[in-house]
């Protein structure tokens, strides 16, 4: 199929759900990731001993440390990049979109520059920490489990090192090409993983995803450099003091707010495992693992409309057209939040459905007790999340407190009860998310609609 046709049916199929081409290319991308993550709850249970399983999605949770190196700085580069490319392309003066261009230049230096040191840190630290951990608990003998463990830490790092230019990309617009490159990278790692999974390469096979990923990164910064560099003036570094972006006055009032944010999260959503892992051991790891995956498949799905809808409305803001501000959030939000409650009653319907027929899968994933505490935290974050980004399109990041408060609570509520039944600490999490995140992200959110 060549690259008109393929255009011709994208469009085709935007005029669906109301989506357009970026929203649905998003969409195409998560829904494989859906797909993806359904085929991989089926085989890893089938191909992966319990113990096994346990270490997979705690691999998983221990990766995501790498938000404490990237600290926000992506969701900040493509925020710069939107509100820069926005109001050089409005303005009708040459030296203006000179130095727009000349700001975009330096954004991309800086971002460079951060993610080289963070991403070897990452490996070293993440390494080190997961050796540590899952020597202690002894659940596998070390030769089974440490050098998949090493080669995922590097491959994460790569993919580290390589995701400012695919902020740059998605905050010039291109939100479509870059989920197309995530599409290809899903594909080929999880269509490598399954095979090793299904030659019982056991945990071996979790290092394609993020190779995959890797690799396929690099590549296209080389080969797609164009889909990184606004059209318009070009620039060099700027040598104006004004057109150059200064970490400490443009990116840390902001990126400091955000990092403690999506830290706080960090506790909030990939706790969880570890605990699990040492106090009920890696058989319940794996199962509540595999419930959680499920989870964040299904709200990065959710959130499918809202995320690919950030740079129409950074535009709209920076433009100061409230009105088209609004009307593209109420479109996606209502749309994030449907598909979300759908899927986590398709859920848990699906493991009770499973368990009251004697499947012996469904003994593999969290109880519907836990699935349905998960589901309700779920719902509640997707609606807390399409506010999240509707106020940090502003550029701002109004949800530290908040944020700080709930990932301290649930942090206390996790590790003050995981010793005694597994299904407390996430009684906890969905109470928390619930009635405190959700009514506290609403009380802010209505100083920014009002504007």
């Amino acid at each position: 199929m060549t690259a008109v046709p393929q255009e011709r049916l994208l469009t085709r199929l935007s005029r669906l759900g109301g989506l357009d081409a970026h929203v649905l290319s998003t969409l195409l991308f998560r829904g494989w990731a859906l797909l993806a993550g359904v085929l991989t709850m089926l085989l890893v249970p089938l191909c992966l001993p319990k113990e096994h399983q346990g270490f997979y999605f705690t691999f998983s949770s221990l990766i995501s440390i790498q938000i404490f190196f990237e600290l926000g700085f992506n969701h900040v580069i493509s925020q710069l990049v939107s509100h820069e490319a926005a109001l050089m392309h409005a303005s009708t003066d040459p030296a203006q979109r000179q130095w727009h261009a000349s700001r975009l230049a330096s954004v991309r230096h800086l971002g460079h520059r951060w993610y080289q040191v963070m991403a070897i840190l990452f490996a070293l630290v993440v390494f080190v920490a997961g050796l540590v951990f899952f020597e202690a608990q002894k659940a596998l003998p070390a030769g089974e489990w440490w050098m998949p463990w090493a080669l995922i830490c590097g491959a994460s790092a790569l993919n580290l090192y390589a995701s400012p230019q695919l902020a740059i990309s998605e905050g010039l617009g291109r939100v479509d090409r870059v989920a197309r490159l995530r599409l290809v990278q899903s594909m080929v790692g999880y269509g490598a993983m399954w095979v090793l999974l299904l030659l019982h390469a056991r945990l071996w096979s979790a290092v394609l995803v993020p190779a995959a990923g890797a690799a396929l990164s690099l590549w296209w910064i080389r080969h797609r450099a164009h889909l990184h560099h606004p059209r318009g003036p070009t620039a060099d570094l700027p040598s104006d003091p004004s057109a150059t972006i200064s970490w400490r006055r443009d990116v840390f009032p902001l990126q400091w707010r955000i990092a403690l944010s999506w830290i706080s999260g960090y506790f909030i959503f990939q706790i969880f495992n570890p605990f699990v892992f040492a106090f009920h051991g890696a058989a319940e790891a794996g199962r509540t693992g595999l419930a959680l995956a499920a989870y964040t498949a299904i709200l990065g799905l959710g959130m499918s409309w809202v995320n690919a809808s950030t740079p129409m409305m950074s535009a709209a803001i920076a433009c100061g057209d409230r009105d088209k501000l609004r009307s593209i959030f109420r479109r996606v939000a209502v749309r994030s939040m449907a598909f979300t409650v759908m899927a986590t009653l398709i859920l848990v319907s699906g493991r009770a459905a499973a368990a009251y027929a004697g499947l012996p899968l469904a003994e593999r994933i969290a109880d519907v007790p836990i699935l349905l505490l998960m589901g309700g935290a779920t719902v509640g974050n997707c609606l807390i999340g399409a506010m999240a980004i509707f106020m940090r399109c502003h550029k701002e990041e109004p949800m530290l407190q908040s944020a700080v408060v709930v990932a301290v609570l649930t942090l206390a509520g996790v590790a003050s009860t995981s010793r005694y039944d597994v299904h407390w600490p996430f009684a906890m999490y969905a109470g928390i998310t619930v009635l405190v995140g959700l009514p506290w992200t609403v009380l802010i959110f209505r100083r920014y609609w009002r504007r």
